[in-house]
């Protein structure tokens, strides 16, 4: 069961970006793997660790391999062109160790609050900066990528860059995963969300109004 969870996690995943742009599924695709992590009770530190590694190994190698193998350059630098096309195998090595890190880091800072929402979206935004600093900037899945196509949630990037992106989109994954895990919300719970919501949404218009100012200062 974990282990398709993971799975199912990492095809949403690649189903978000293209060819199949259902750019809406990253609202959702790592909801099963946020759910694994949080349910400790049911899943072991082995087992999150594993699914972590699952997704982010199958998710790194639907991204890379396709567009790395497709590398060509003249003739003279096939040494090169070779070493391009085979890029994406230390790609998926590392995606797999920082996925199972990943799952590793989340499982014992885990607090059992809804701060934990925040902890996954985080996690997830430094396995793609330490990915990002590690290959040269080569961006081949930066999760907040998937939104080319939803503006309103883009204009976040003039802020914080796609990486704020991201850990928005990981951090509304972990919530709904979240909310899974423990069958509802408290009331308390409920006014500290109220609180952020309204906290973006006045970030957001602010941003926006910043952006389409028709006569700046």
């Amino acid at each position: 069961m974990v282990y398709i969870l993971a799975l199912l996690s990492s095809l949403m995943l690649l189903g978000s970006f293209e060819p199949l742009n259902f750019w809406w599924l990253s609202f959702v695709a790592l909801v099963p793997y946020a759910y694994i992590l949080f349910r400790q009770d049911k899943f072991s530190l082995r087992q999150s660790m594993i699914a972590g590694a699952i997704v982010a190994t199958v998710f790194s190698a639907g991204m890379s391999f396709p567009t790395l193998t497709q590398f060509h350059w003249y003739e003279l630098g096939k040494i090169l062109v070779i070493l391009m096309q085979l890029m994406w195998i230390p790609i998926i090595l590392l995606a797999l160790l920082l996925g199972a890190l990943a799952s590793y880091a989340v499982r014992k800072l885990l607090n059992n609050s809804i701060r934990d929402v925040l902890l996954f979206g985080a996690i997830w935004t430094m396995i793609e900066i330490v990915r990002n600093v590690i290959f040269l900037h080569f961006d081949y899945g930066l999760l907040g990528y998937s939104m080319h196509a939803a503006a309103p949630i883009m204009e976040f990037a003039s802020i914080g860059g796609v990486l704020l992106v991201s850990f928005m989109l990981a951090a509304i994954n972990g919530f709904i995963g979240w909310i899974i895990f423990k069958k509802g919300i408290h009331a308390d719970e409920i006014k500290k969300i109220i609180f952020f919501t309204a906290v973006i949404y006045i970030i957001y218009a602010l941003n926006h109004s910043y952006l389409y100012d028709k006569n700046p200062v």
